[in-house]
């Protein structure tokens, strides 16, 4: 659940347009902090649409509990606001898709039954500030003060 909420912290504080005629439409990496409460390796990314819509994608590459490897993608989608430079970001579906089918029965099993509480947690705390260092590279402040940089993918 702490992942969950993390991850809800870094979909709001990504999402929105800058000022000065400045977009964060199209694709962005996500600089992940080292704090950030994933595997080793994982991938980040992040596309805004046209409109208001996202997605967010989280690619990890890491050892089940038996030791084998195991690739896991987190899939985020949702809706965003732009007030000046403050972001806010609702969550409106997520899924987990697992290699292993075992570790994907237990995913489907507990989303199954706590998805709705989970979607209202990661809304829980959906604002952050922006700042643009060019027109590739932004870094944005969560409301938990966590610092995540963005790269527009070439």
């Amino acid at each position: 659940m702490k992942k969950l909420v993390f991850l809800s912290l870094v979909g709001v504080v990504l999402i929105g347009c800058g000022g000065g005629g400045r977009s964060l439409a199209g694709k962005w990496t996500m600089n992940m902090p080292a704090d950030a409460s994933l595997p080793p390796g994982a991938k980040a990314t992040m596309e805004f649409k046209s409109g208001d819509a996202f997605d967010m994608n989280i690619d990890v590459s890491s050892p089940n509990p038996q030791g084998k490897p195991m690739k896991m993608a987190m899939n985020y989608g949702g809706t965003y606001k732009l007030n000046a430079e403050q972001l806010e970001l609702k969550f409106t579906d997520f899924t987990f898709k697992a290699d292993d089918p075992k570790v994907q029965s237990m995913l489907d099993a507990s989303l199954g039954a706590n998805k709705k509480d989970m979607l209202a947690k990661m809304n829980e705390s959906t604002s952050g500030s922006i700042k643009w260092i060019d027109n590739d590279n932004v870094t944005i402040k969560s409301t938990g003060g966590k610092d995540l940089g963005l790269t527009r993918a070439k």
